[in-house]
């Protein structure tokens, strides 16, 4: 059988495989072996310290692939036949994994669901963070220091620094990438950016699937307490961090979005500069098959036209509707089954081998399916913000 490893998002900062959400029935029942993975996290797994290799939960996550490898075919797996997907920081360790030169041949196919091809930094940027950390819990940046913090001293220091990276003030631009656990250009793990990498013929033999949701910074801005209006100097802020002007902000206005207050368009700005233009790019340096899609479906919680959150697309993958607490009225009193249905579909059709079951994107059409209550595929649905973008970093 085909086999699926989930990789659970959370900033490389928080989560853990084992989320009701990312419970794997479904795809048992439509014949994939299901793996959901842990790798170590936020100070342990993704924090640079001197003298200490770098990148340590991706290199946990490349393990876990070895092992499926090495071990799958005792639960009815074809180690020959691997899927790897995750969402959030998960999809952002799928589109380093594609770089990785250690993760070569450990899977066929990957599926990046909101995942930021940009987030690569250098050593000396990434060691920001860790200097700030350090001042956070009164010890030295290194591992000895870190190592002799209180646990419960360091968890705490952790989410204090989660919380600041929501400040631009502080942090520039860099805020707007919302986690500052990142992962490091490193010779021995992680040798070039991954655009530089695919578009140099690295994992051309994958299979790619790769999307995002309408609304993916939505919820950021609710995080922070934006959702009715901005704070002052955020809009300000935002607009210099991805480099465009209020003038700019009137394509969406013009092209997807009439009527659209300044904070969504701001989030739609921000939306397309994190996420949905840094997965366009990488479907673009790709050189093997890939696929685009689009999850639009509104959340009747949020606000009406924004309402395509960061994360909102998992449960419909997952075909795991009932993982939702009813109570948070996140998906309404009647979600669409049908849809769940169809993306589900589509996620196992894709690790049969058999494709998603829409066109594939390239430069000349860029057919992306936009999953909604009326799903098809769409030719270059991202239309002229995609080109207010070209130039832009």
């Amino acid at each position: 059988l085909p086999v699926m490893v989930w990789i659970h998002g959370g900033g490389y900062a928080f989560g853990a495989g084992s989320a009701p959400g990312y419970e794997g029935s479904a795809f048992a029942r439509d014949g994939v072996v299901y793996v959901s993975i842990n790798y170590r996290l936020n100070v342990e797994g993704f924090l640079p310290v001197a003298d200490r290799p770098a990148n340590l939960g991706l290199r946990d996550q490349v393990a876990a692939l070895t092992w499926v490898r090495e071990n799958i075919a005792a639960f009815g797996g074809n180690p020959g036949n691997v899927t790897v997907f995750g969402q959030s920081a998960g999809a952002v360790s799928v589109m380093n994994l594609l770089a990785m030169p250690s993760a070569r041949g450990l899977f066929c196919r990957a599926i990046a669901q909101s995942g930021v091809s940009m987030t690569d930094v250098s050593r000396t940027q990434a060691h920001e963070a860790t200097d700030r950390l350090a001042r956070l819990l009164g010890v030295p940046a290194t591992v000895e220091g870190f190592a002799g913090a209180d646990p419960a001293a360091t968890q705490e220091a952790v989410l204090q620094l989660a919380l600041e990276y929501n400040e631009p003030q502080r942090w520039g631009a860099q805020s707007f990438l919302v986690s500052p656990f990142r992962t490091v250009i490193d010779e021995e793990t992680l040798p070039q950016d991954v655009l530089t990498a695919l578009a140099g013929g690295a994992s051309a033999d994958v299979e790619v699937l790769a999307g995002t949701t309408r609304d993916e910074t939505i919820s950021f801005l609710a995080q922070r307490g934006q959702l009715d209006r901005l704070h002052e100097g955020f809009e300000e802020s935002a607009l210099k961090a991805f480099g465009l002007t209020r003038d700019d902000l009137a394509v969406y206005g013009q092209a997807s979005r009439p009527g659209a207050s300044l904070h969504e368009l701001v989030q739609a700005a921000w939306t397309d500069w994190a996420i949905r233009i840094p997965t366009l790019r990488l479907l673009e340096a790709h050189q093997g098959p890939h696929w685009a899609y689009e999850f639009t479906w509104q959340s009747p919680v949020l606000p009406p036209g924004s309402g395509a959150a960061h994360t909102l697309e998992v449960p419909f993958v997952h075909d795991n509707l009932a993982a939702v607490p009813a109570e948070s009225g996140l998906l309404g009193e009647e979600p669409p089954h049908h849809l769940a249905t169809l993306m589900h579909q589509a996620w196992t059709e894709f690790a049969h081998g058999r494709g998603p079951g829409w066109h594939g994107y390239d430069t000349t059409r860029r057919v992306t399916m936009r999953f909604d209550v009326d799903s098809g595929p769409v030719d270059d649905l991202a239309g002229a913000e995609r080109q207010l973008w070209q130039g832009i970093r």
